[in-house]
């Protein structure tokens, strides 16, 4: 993009630094698809339909931490591969479940079967669920092309997703979720931080005002860092630092 050999980039938003970099702007964010978490089983019923010491596959530090706050029993297992490969594992009987993004498991068609979670239990990952077009920030012309693809709604969301997580992370990585939600009286941003482990949880929700919805974020985020969060982002960078955990944000 910077270079001018392409006009756009479209990805994953989940996936994209909270700092945009200099001369670049995320100009569209389309259509979201489903924000939450699905667990693919051996068995009916998701997670609560599994055995006790049920082995279930994530790369996510984040996935593993809500788990094991649902589930302690549960033997959280490291991940690695596309989503076909991983939901293979399950039906080759190396694993009980694994539980991936929905909206992945949707795109590739592979959602038969899928249990989706609660996002009030089992939190997505801010921006889950959302494409982000980026583009250059004085590029008229491609603006112009590309601003009927913006969906406000989506934007105000995943503005305050991000803002959160920016307020948060100050560039650590962590187990930290974040969704907004809500109907036609408006949205309301949840976030929680996790121990690396699922033992201790901070939650917080804020209110999102369309006009400023970064002001929700940071107002979730002042209240979980006021709580302790810190603690537990320390923690959840500590955990990816060591090789033998196998897991990413």
């Amino acid at each position: 993009l910077l270079a001018g050999q392409v006009d756009l980039a479209v990805h994953s938003l989940k996936d994209l630094p909270t700092e945009t970099p200099s001369g670049l702007t995320l100009a569209a964010f389309p259509e979201r698809a489903d924000v939450r978490d699905a667990a693919v089983s051996r068995r009916d019923g998701g997670l609560e339909g599994l055995p006790a010491r049920a082995r279930v596959g994530t790369s996510s530090l984040r996935r593993r931490a809500a788990l094991l706050a649902f589930r302690p029993d549960l033997e959280i297992v490291p991940l690695r591969g596309n989503v076909p490969t991983r939901v293979r594992r399950v039906g080759a009987g190396d694993l009980d479940a694994v539980v991936v993004a929905l909206a992945g498991l949707t795109r590739l068609g592979l959602a038969d079967g899928a249990v989706p979670l609660d996002p009030l239990r089992h939190p997505p990952a801010p921006g889950q669920g959302a494409l982000a077009v980026e583009v250059r920030a004085g590029d008229e012309h491609v603006l112009d092309l590309v601003r009927p693809l913006d969906d406000p709604g989506v934007r105000t969301a995943v503005v305050a997703e991000r803002a959160a997580l920016g307020a948060l992370e100050g560039g650590c990585r962590a187990a930290i979720g974040a969704w907004c939600g809500g109907d036609g009286s408006g949205l309301t941003l949840h976030v929680r931080v996790y121990a690396p482990d699922g033992s201790r949880r901070l939650d917080a929700s804020s209110v999102v005002n369309a006009r400023d919805p970064e002001a929700a974020g940071v107002r979730a985020a002042d209240e979980l860092l006021r709580a302790g969060a810190a603690e537990l982002i320390r923690a959840g960078q500590a955990a990816l630092l060591s090789p033998e955990e196998g897991f990413e944000p």
